[in-house]
């Protein structure tokens, strides 16, 4: 069974809470593995300040770690096999998202992002448009869309598999002023999770 993604319960878990939803995303509930969540939390939620652990949210260190982490985990999984492909910088742009996700189309995909949302922000890619715009699950809850940000639609019928849509124009942009825009190039990382498809119950 699917359930709805969810939502992160502060302004600074959107790592811990995009990466449970991409499991969440790959996997039926059943076979999700309640150690992952142990991990998650661990690894990601690194960022500190003097007001203690977390409040920082997640480095993009941590992010790298854990890629190489989870690639590892999921090796050693002998029930199923999960890829994970992680790529930082002048690698990461929307053409190697929208192709990583047509090479494997015949697979389940997603896609955890960093992007810019007024500040550095993760998110769950899970698709594209007939138009090429951008799929995406945000795990900050708004909503509508503020005036003082940029053009993106809200989804609120699709809540396994994503609540925003985002112009590919505005996603792939390095202006970090642009909601859910890639940003700058040192900034940029995505880390995809790819699974071969077993059953329709399973997908």
């Amino acid at each position: 069974m699917k359930t709805p993604l969810r939502y992160q319960f502060t302004g600074h878990d959107c790592g811990v809470a995009t990466m449970e939803n991409a499991i969440s995303y790959m996997l039926p509930r059943e076979a999700y593995p309640p150690e992952l969540l142990h991990f998650i939390n661990n690894y990601l939620l690194d960022g500190y300040t003097k007001r203690g652990w977390g409040f920082f949210g997640t480095s993009h260190e941590a992010m790298n770690f854990f890629a190489s982490w989870l690639s590892e985990y999921f090796n050693q999984r002998k029930n199923f096999k999960m890829s994970v492909d992680f790529h930082t910088n002048e690698e990461v742009t929307l053409d190697l998202i929208k192709r990583t996700f047509e090479e494997n189309s015949d697979k389940r995909i997603c896609a955890v992002v960093y992007c810019y949302d007024y500040w550095g922000h993760y998110v769950l890619v899970t698709g594209f448009t007939d138009e090429g715009d951008v799929k995406i699950f945000d795990c900050y809850y708004r909503d509508e869309v503020a005036d003082n940000e940029t053009e993106y639609t809200i989804v609120n019928d699709a809540p396994t598999e994503y609540n925003r849509i985002i112009p590919a124009e505005n996603f792939s942009s390095d202006k970090p002023e642009i909601n859910f825009a890639l940003g700058p190039w040192e900034e940029r990382e995505v880390l995809f999770l790819i699974r071969d498809k077993v059953k329709k119950s399973d997908d």
